[in-house]
């Protein structure tokens, strides 16, 4: 970590985020979250289903007078989704159901019913590709456990580590703030600022916080961060000072000017 000359004013200040405003951060984890709960609920739901018309196709009878309606599109050229429809004796029975496959040609399908439930009906095709349709079922839920896991990991581990952060950097000990440069990881997308004596890494969004990135490698960039006078850790300052409360725009506009003259000199 090095040291540059002062560029802040003697007034209080704060440092707002780490790119993005907290609240929205909070909102967008929530809605990972809900998203993550369908993707689990929708993997379950596919679990069961492909289940269910393997038990019908272990014993099962064909029903020749069924009539049945719908198609098979292969999508990406790995993965087959089919609607159809089936009727039988004045029932109606529809299956949805998705399987990997690169065969683009068309199938040939039967109706069939469980020899135990005639009422359990579904396709020789639903039937057949039931292990196939359940890895696919565990795809889609482990997308769903994975979002989960991200969502809580961040909501539970990287917010409070950024919050100790601001805090420690928003205390009047701590102003005036100086600036430094401090090593992120590949791309900018995290950095390893010390919390309670060790290292802890943060993620970061490159994209929102727009990091001034001022020497290092594409592996190990340098961005450019503010830390406080007393030792309080680093929170990388964002381009055209977005993340700083307090300033006049003249201020930001001087203190823009004394860091583009320090790095031109």
């Amino acid at each position: 970590m090095s040291q540059f000359p002062d560029v802040f004013p003697q007034k209080p200040l704060k440092v707002a985020h780490f790119g993005q405003n907290m609240l929205i951060t909070f909102a967008l984890i929530m809605l990972a979250i809900l998203i993550a709960i369908g993707l689990g609920a929708w993997g379950v739901g596919l679990g069961k289903a492909a289940y269910a018309d393997w038990k019908i196709g272990r014993d099962h009878h064909v029903l020749p007078d069924a009539r049945i309606n719908g198609e098979c599109k292969t999508r990406k050229s790995v993965l087959t989704s089919c609607d159809v429809s089936i009727r039988h004796d004045g029932q109606e029975w529809k299956k949805s159901f998705s399987f990997f496959s690169v065969n683009s040609s068309s199938y040939s399908v039967a109706a069939i019913a469980s020899n135990q439930d005639p009422a359990q009906v579904t396709l020789d095709l639903a039937a057949d590709k039931a292990l196939n349709r359940m890895l696919f079922a565990i795809g889609i839920f482990a997308i769903g456990l994975l979002v989960l896991f991200t969502s809580l990991e961040t909501l539970f581990v990287s917010l409070p580590r950024q919050r100790k952060l601001l805090a420690a950097l928003n205390t009047a000990a701590a102003q005036p703030w100086q600036l430094v440069a401090v090593e992120a990881g590949k791309g900018a997308h995290n950095y390893s600022p010390h919390i309670n004596g060790k290292p802890e890494r943060i993620q970061l969004n490159p994209e929102k916080l727009k990091p001034w990135v001022i020497g290092g490698s594409d592996e190990k960039p340098q961005i450019l961060a503010i830390a406080g006078k007393n030792g309080a850790s680093p929170v990388p300052l964002a381009g055209e000072l977005a993340n700083i409360n307090g300033l006049s725009k003249q201020e930001k506009a001087e203190i823009l000017q004394r860091i583009d003259a320090h790095f031109s000199a």
